[in-house]
């Protein structure tokens, strides 16, 4: 009984200081060449366990990679221009469901060029990713530059590794399941209609 208590106990430790770890390196995406995503880039992903030591290791770069599609991209940017101009409570939304996550980045590179058909459009996406980039990688390198070219470019070159926290991830997926299975609660008084 006590060795099962132990194992428990160090189980749960392990768990509360595990964490998701997620690399990327090389990874070069561009809309415009014909090879949407270059084959050199390398994503693993892994359990690090007191922030120095990984448990385990994946590579991702074998699952099937969606082909890019810009016109998606432009939609949703459409969409998010409509519902505001005002970039800066754009990415202070952004920022509040990035710190929801609790996701630390270690470290990045990243280098972001975009262009749109509409330059107006392209301005407003810049300076929303500008801001957004500004503040979630705090001292970390990255650039995002605007072509202008009357049609629709995405290019991205990206090296970074990312940690969520393990826990913080169980515990939200535990939250979400209770409060799906669970009925919201009437305001009304049970005998609200009662003649008694």
């Amino acid at each position: 009984m006590f060795f099962i208590l132990l194992i428990l106990i160090l189980v749960i430790i392990l768990i509360i200081n595990s964490k998701l770890q997620l690399k990327i390196y090389n990874l070069d995406i561009s809309t415009v060449r014909k090879e949407k995503i270059k084959k050199n880039y390398e994503i693993y992903l892994g359990i690090i366990i007191f922030d120095k030591i990984e448990i385990l290791k994946l590579n991702l770069k074998k699952l099937q990679t969606r082909q890019i599609n810009m016109k998606t991209i432009l939609d949703k940017a459409k969409m998010i221009e409509e519902k505001s101009n005002n970039k800066k409570q754009l990415a202070k939304t952004a920022l509040i469901g990035f710190k929801d996550l609790q996701i630390k980045i270690i470290s990045a590179d990243i280098n972001l060029e975009l262009g749109t058909e509409n330059a107006a459009t392209t301005a407003l996406l810049i300076g929303v990713i500008s801001s957004i980039f500004g503040i979630i990688l705090k001292g970390k390198k990255f650039k995002v530059s605007p072509l202008y070219q009357d049609r629709n470019i995405l290019n991205i070159k990206l090296n970074c590794i990312i940690r969520f926290n393990l826990i913080h991830y169980i515990y939200k997926t535990i939250l979400k399941g209770r409060d799906k299975n669970e009925r919201k609660s009437s305001d009304r008084r049970p005998y609200a209609y009662s003649n008694e």
